[in-house]
């Protein structure tokens, strides 16, 4: 065996076991390349030459364009919390109070008596 085929045959092992390691990763492609510094052109060049140094009856039917994380990723998504005002206004003479979305009946009822014994 030559040099080239030697140095061809040490590339293509280090490619397989970076492209097994991606796999296995449970990350989108995309991701592990860049948490590798990897362009992903890059990442995709050399998992067509592993593939195609594949013998014919282990070669995958088809390459797949990306890879799907294994699991499901989770996200924590933080409520919007909007802060549009009261919901409703009572006034009684010069005293006014502002009830808002959420509040409770026995609330409600508790600041109107005390408001309409203000005025």
């Amino acid at each position: 065996m030559d040099i080239q085929k030697l140095n061809k045959s040490g590339r293509l092992n280090e490619w397989a076991q970076m492209v097994s390691q991606c796999r296995n990763s449970g990350t989108t492609v995309t991701a592990w390349c860049a948490e590798h510094g990897i362009c992903t052109k890059t990442y995709y060049y050399r998992l067509k030459r592993v593939c195609d140094a594949m013998p014919e009856e282990t070669k995958p039917a088809k390459l797949p364009l990306h890879q799907e994380p294994a699991s499901p990723v989770f996200a924590e998504v933080a409520p919007i919390h909007r802060n549009t005002g009261a919901a409703i206004t009572v006034q009684i003479g010069g005293a006014k109070i502002q009830i808002h979305n959420g509040a409770d009946a026995e609330t409600i009822e508790t600041a109107v008596i005390a408001l309409s014994k203000i005025c």
